[in-house]
């Protein structure tokens, strides 16, 4: 029995396992890694994210952070109180910091970097009243 990752047609990653379909031992972000390099592509293991370990045959989707950092341009716009908005890491402990800052009523823009947090996201927060966020990456590092 085997346990296939699917990157490209007939890139597999084989483990033994139980008649159940449970594995001996677990898939692991290296052995995600393996196969997609091996699919002619370079990807380090610490760029693989899984939700839960892979203990079971079958196909299993990994994300892959391609990039540890985003600049992003972050407008807030039909504020309805004055305010601010923090981005930051998701995964993280929300910062003291803002990233915008506004008066009700204004749309308004900045340049945002930050780390790439869990599941290649991040995290907003809006401190008082309503306010549409639009997030556009613009480049990234790393």
């Amino acid at each position: 029995m085997r346990w296939c990752t699917r990157h490209e047609p007939g890139h597999r990653c084989v483990r033994t396992a139980g008649a159940t379909g449970q594995l001996y031992g677990s898939v692991s972000t290296r052995d995600s890694s393996d196969v997609v390099t091996a699919g002619g592509f370079t990807v380090n293991r610490n760029q693989v994210v899984l939700e839960k370990p892979i203990k079971a045959l079958g196909l299993t989707p990994a994300k892959i952070q391609l990039h540890p950092e985003v600049l992003a341009n972050v407008t807030v716009t039909r504020t309805s109180a004055e305010s601010f908005l923090s981005v930051w890491p998701a995964g993280d402990l929300q910062p003291i910091a803002s990233s915008l800052n506004w008066t009700s009523g204004m749309t308004i823009a900045n340049a945002v970097t930050a780390r790439i947090g869990d599941g290649g996201s991040l995290a907003v927060y809006n401190n008082s009243g309503v306010v549409d966020v639009i997030v556009d990456e613009a480049g990234y590092y790393g």
